[in-house]
């Protein structure tokens, strides 16, 4: 595993804390909060016989309110579990510290909220969520957050992989971000369409490859897939492309393996933009992607078409999805079997002309009791390709089903699928 939550006092420097103060050292704390303040939390302090974990220790300065502060974070099964056990932080008598120590892996990636006076009942009984989300707060001595649509604190360890694409760099061409209204005569709805170029395109010249990706307000901004083609092109990772990305008004009903979809993109979609923009039609040089249920709606794509979409990218794609209702209720412990439609439909067919990159993440494994883990489908998925002779670039990252995870691995998908190098061998 790659965590693990201590029912006992772990941290050194929460067990020099607790013997001054029993001690009687009156500034003890006061001490340890003005150091905490200037340092930030949380701590990270190294476990002697290991190189590979690290503590790190959850800390609250708590008011008279507080009874109780729970740890929100797919670093636990608790996020979605709700065993309470593993996120209850201490507190440690005769002060105002709340705290919690685990052992983490050191190129663990991962967000987090606190929550002072949580109320510990499932989400699914959650009724007034005017009030119960407030709980869900920044840790206010961590200088890091993540900023999406619920902002989050988050912590890199000293090992966790770098991320040097997603941040527009200076000097550096940036690519041309149009954003226009679509609707669709096949499917009768609306989306958003945007169009990247890269820098310096012309009407006129050879054609570019093409990148279809899904949840395109997602990739236009907490994963900013537009940036990170403009570093990779300006590095010669990738050669410039053309890249779409677009919504879905309906995303539960259109990314679950949806033949309506496919055909949009095909006879709707697909024919505009070769009719409007110097795009290659080699599927080789045509990449279909998305994240999560887009990552689905990908391989589902590929499936259907490899004759148009020869790449599949898919980053934590949802492949525990089944068309059968799930049974177990959101609250079970049992994981059932991995039981996929589509991991099915891969195995029972012959192989197609199709090139995968697939990612998932270490705590993905635990997301959801009434499906099949992320993390195990992937694997299986991954598996079955490779032994029906796919060829598949796959990888694991140590962390959750978190943008702040993807922003990363997405450049690793476009080199592995049309980078310089890998064209090259």
């Amino acid at each position: 595993m790659s965590t693990e939550a201590s029912n006992v006092l772990l941290s050194p420097r929460i067990s020099a804390l607790q013997r001054a103060v029993e001690a009687g050292d009156t500034t003890a704390l006061d001490r340890f909060w003005d150091n905490i303040t200037e340092a930030g939390a949380p701590l990270i302090e190294p476990l002697p016989d290991r190189t590979d974990m690290a503590l790190v220790t959850i800390l609250w300065r708590a008011d008279e309110a507080t009874t109780h502060v729970v740890f929100y974070s797919e670093l636990l099964r608790g996020m979605w579990w709700n065993q309470w056990e593993d996120a209850l932080l201490f507190h440690l008598p005769q002060t105002n510290l709340f705290y919690r120590t685990y052992r983490v892996r050191t190129d663990a990636r991962f967000v987090y909220w606190i929550a002072p006076n949580l109320p510990l009942h499932h989400l699914n009984a959650v009724q007034d969520w005017e009030n119960y989300l407030p709980h869900w707060q920044l840790d206010p001595l961590n200088p890091r957050m993540f900023v999406q649509d619920f902002n989050r604190s988050y912590v890199e360890m000293p090992a966790a992989p770098p991320q040097p694409w997603f941040q527009p760099r200076a000097g550096v061409p940036t690519g041309q971000v149009k954003q226009i209204p679509w609707h669709s005569t096949l499917l009768e709805n609306d989306r958003d369409v945007w169009i990247y170029t890269p820098p310096g395109y012309q009407t006129h010249g050879d054609t570019l490859p093409l990148l279809l990706l899904f949840d395109g307000d997602i990739y236009t901004s907490w994963v900013p897939a537009p940036t990170i083609c403009d570093n990779l092109i300006a590095a010669g990772h990738i050669p410039p492309l053309i890249m779409v990305m677009l919504n879905s008004p309906h995303r539960e009903q259109e990314l679950y393996c949806n033949d309506g979809f496919v055909s949009f993109l095909v006879h709707e979609l697909y024919p505009w933009i070769h009719q409007t923009y110097r795009v290659t039609d080699d599927p080789r040089q045509t990449i279909v992607g998305g994240m999560s249920a887009g990552g689905l709606a990908a391989a589902f794509v590929g499936l259907r078409r490899p004759e148009i979409f020869g790449n599949v990218l898919s980053q934590s794609g949802a492949f525990g999805w089944s068309r059968e209702p799930a049974t177990a209720p959101a609250w079970s412990y049992e994981i059932p079997p991995p039981d996929s439609w589509l991991i099915e439909q891969y195995a029972t067919t012959e192989r197609l002309p199709l090139r995968f990159y697939l990612d998932a993440g270490l705590f993905e494994d635990h997301r959801d009791a009434a499906k099949t883990p992320i993390l195990r489908a992937n694997r299986h998925l991954h598996n079955v390709l490779r032994a029906k002779g796919y060829w598949v670039h796959y990888a694991e990252h140590c962390g959750g089903h978190q943008y702040i995870n993807w922003r990363g691995a997405l450049p690793d998908g476009l080199m592995a699928l049309i980078g310089t190098a890998a064209s090259a061998s």
